[in-house]
């Protein structure tokens, strides 16, 4: 029972073809027939939408888009707004008004399916109401869940997802204004492995971000001194940082030269760091032409990786070597070698590519 599930990896059509013949093994004994408990055919198709997260009243579609708009700030006319999930004209036209572009698609875009989940089940609870239990209504039934079941499903085509990547699908993926749990993950490594690695990264914002709005000088200072420093910003970084870095610049102990000199820094290397993460989002971007491209220089890469493997070495030797002799901090050398281990899984051509265009970019807008 879940909005969602993710699957990344190789080999993804094998995967879903296990997938669906696990599914015709179990829907094969599913009916809408009258159970031994006196459930009757609706009865069965409702409790059937319940398990599979489909909103099976008009109240559950309103109250769902009560509180995403609720969680995106809207007060002004909450439920007047939220009546009008079935007239998408006029809820377009108030959204706009009150959201940003991409927050207020991103809310249309979401109720659009959830309106259109609620009608399938209307549609299907008609039909059983009129013919009940029949061989053909327990055709539509199964088909019906099929349909649902594959919708949960978000197919990770590229292999070397970035964990960025991952997490920016995870939003797209998420209701805006409602909180969102992510849980479940299984066979953790490659994509993965640097999936968990953006959350490690955020975990160490978080604590340094809640040291930085301390009152006590000492603790925020020490904070300041992480933010300062840190290599790994995301977008997962992206609300709390902007929060508390307002918050910090109007603290009292944060009024004097070097304090707001280094704010300066971090707010700097944030932004630099967005702009990264952006480019890298806008050129692993899905779709035909992208995963073409991804082809291509995978077996380029193929061919480089003996030559790169050699360098990869090295370069983890020089990170040992630095890290014994004191000239690098543990925390610089986990960063390196976490890169080291995210380039030896695969993609590093990409993301070399990624960064010539970037630094492209940045001279063509410098100019």
């Amino acid at each position: 029972s879940a909005d969602r599930h993710f699957i990344i990896g190789t080999n993804l059509d094998g995967f879903l073809n296990y997938v669906r013949e696990a599914w015709e093994e179990y829907i094969a004994d599913v009916t809408l027939a009258v159970t031994a408990d006196g459930m009757t055919p609706l009865d069965v198709l409702e409790e059937a939408a319940r398990s599979y997260r489909i909103p099976y009243r008009k109240e559950h579609v309103c109250n769902h888009l009560h509180e995403m708009l609720a969680g995106l700030g809207i007060t002004q006319s909450l439920q007047q707004i939220s009546e009008l999930w079935d007239q998408p004209d006029k809820l377009r036209a108030l959204t706009e008004e009150r959201l940003d572009p991409a927050t207020a698609a991103h809310l249309l875009d979401h109720m659009k399916s959830i309106v259109q989940s609620h009608t399938e089940y209307e549609q299907l609870a008609g039909q059983v109401a009129s013919a009940g239990a029949t061989e053909q209504m327990d055709h539509e039934f199964r088909k019906q869940l099929w349909n649902w079941f594959e919708k949960k499903l978000v197919v990770v085509e590229d292999p070397h997802a970035s964990g960025d990547r991952i997490v920016n699908q995870v939003i797209d993926c998420s209701p805006p204004g409602l909180f969102t749990r992510i849980m479940g993950m299984q066979n953790i490594k490659g994509t993965g492995l640097d999936f968990v690695y953006c959350w490690e990264a955020w975990g160490t914002c978080y604590r340094a971000c809640e040291d930085l709005c301390s009152e006590d000088y000492e603790v925020a200072e020490q904070g300041l001194q992480v933010l300062a420093t840190f290599q790994k910003y995301n977008e997962l970084c992206a609300e709390k940082l902007r929060a508390s870095i307002d918050t910090a610049r109007h603290s009292p102990v944060s009024q004097n030269e070097l304090f707001q000199s280094e704010l300066m820094v971090i707010q700097s290397s944030f932004d630099a760091a967005m702009e990264r993460l952006q480019t890298h989002l806008e050129l692993s971007a899905r779709g035909s032409r992208a995963s073409l491209l991804s082809g291509v220089l995978a077996q380029i890469e193929a061919f480089l990786d003996a030559g790169d493997a050699i360098k990869r070495r090295k370069r983890a030797n020089l990170v040992y070597k630095e890290l014994a002799a004191a000239r690098i901090s543990h925390e610089r050398a986990a960063l390196e070698l976490q890169d080291l281990n995210t380039r030896q899984k695969g993609g590093w051509l990409q993301y070399k590519l990624e960064s010539l265009l970037r630094r492209k970019k940045q001279a063509s807008a410098g100019s």
